[in-house]
């Protein structure tokens, strides 16, 4: 199996690197495209990946300003011809240039039939999601996909049903490294940060739930609103650098509290307590087991006290949303991969694609 792999994004590849592994340990081969965006820190990161690079080519902005779409199409050809994948991988389904890939194969192959070449299928495009909470109309408005993979049913169940037969839910195989991870209580509390609800709105209740409980607060900022949260900062509430190592610290923590960070699964799967604040991004989490109803001390420590008396409903809200809490998803995650090759090659081509077929036939 070989598979290009197309990403702007760290943290989105990292989601499914272990699937990469496998895949090269199973004797496939890897290869990157990448557009690391400036913006986001985790660009840095870019260097981590050890798969050979086709191109990597920084973006400023995320829109054709940076790389117009004939751009992307001669990267995509270029890439094409010099590597011949099985198979693509993009990161994302919702920004630029990621959303244009498929768009941009499907011209690279409809160009060179009108160029009188053979008319060959193209490879297959695999989106992964990339996030628990996601705006799913988006994914539905603009499925620039030929196959998606989600985390669990309840994501797949959210796609329109004249897409879901190209939806496979196996998991998220980042999860699969926590599986020997060593957990114990450290006795301080972790707030998992992202960009809502904003610091004037939690600092009194954390500061009261530090004191009631007896423990301080450790936050983690997130690497695109590293800064967010710096009004938090006082005796008993330390802002942590966005280097630290997440796993250790959910780890090592007495429970987790975040506003609906896909890092609330690893705090679940490490048998921790998760409490999440309300926010935009909170939906993605089942309000009855996890949701507070305000930002009080009082009533995080009421979710935190019932909590513990439902873990029967922890597991199915994690069988919902991930499959399992086995470790499993990068074995299933690669026997998705090898079903879909063949799949698509019996997949009847798009219209345009048919009659791309007939003009390069013509002029052969």
């Amino acid at each position: 199996m070989k598979v290009l792999v197309v990403g702007f994004n760290f943290r989105n590849i990292d989601n499914f690197s272990l699937v990469l592994d496998k895949i090269i340990e199973n004797g496939g081969d890897v290869k990157l495209i990448l557009f690391p965006y400036l913006a986001d820190p985790s660009y840095k990161r870019m260097s981590e990946l050890k798969y050979d690079r086709i191109i990597e080519r920084p973006l400023s902005c995320l829109s054709n300003a940076s790389m117009n779409f004939k751009e992307l199409v001669l990267v995509v050809n270029d890439s094409i011809n010099a590597y011949n994948p099985d198979l693509i991988i993009v990161d994302d389904i919702r920004s630029y240039p990621s959303k244009s890939v498929l768009k941009a194969l499907k011209w690279s192959f409809i160009l060179k039939a009108l160029k009188g070449n053979k008319f060959l299928k193209r490879p297959p495009v695999i989106v992964f999601q990339h996030g628990l909470f996601q705006l799913w109309k988006e994914y539905n408005k603009n499925f620039a996909c030929d196959y998606l993979i989600t985390f669990g049913e309840s994501h797949k169940e959210k796609i329109k049903s004249k897409y879901r037969d190209r939806v496979f839910a196996a998991g998220l195989p980042k999860l699969d490294k926590l599986c020997n991870v060593i957990t114990q209580d450290d006795k301080y509390i972790l707030f998992i940060a992202q960009n809502d609800p904003p610091a004037k709105f939690i600092k009194k209740g954390f500061v009261d739930l530090s004191e009631q409980l007896k423990l301080p607060i450790l936050v983690k900022p997130h690497p695109q609103h590293i800064h967010y949260y710096n009004d938090l900062a006082s005796e008993n509430i330390k802002i942590l650098s966005t280097d630290t190592d997440i796993i250790k610290l959910i780890a090592n923590s007495n429970f987790v509290i975040t506003t609906g960070s896909t890092s609330g699964l690893e705090a679940l799967l490490l048998k921790k307590c998760l409490i999440v604040l309300p926010s935009m991004n909170s939906s993605a989490y089942e309000k009855e087991l996890f949701v507070t109803n305000d930002y009080t001390a009082d009533e995080i420590i009421r979710v935190l006290n019932e909590q513990t008396r439902k873990n029967v409903q922890i597991e199915k809200f994690l069988e919902r949303v991930i499959g399992n809490s086995n470790f499993k998803a990068t074995d299933l995650t690669y026997e998705v991969l090898t079903q879909i090759i063949p799949d698509f090659k019996k997949r009847n081509l798009s219209f345009i694609e048919k009659i791309a077929y007939f003009i390069g036939n013509i002029n052969r």
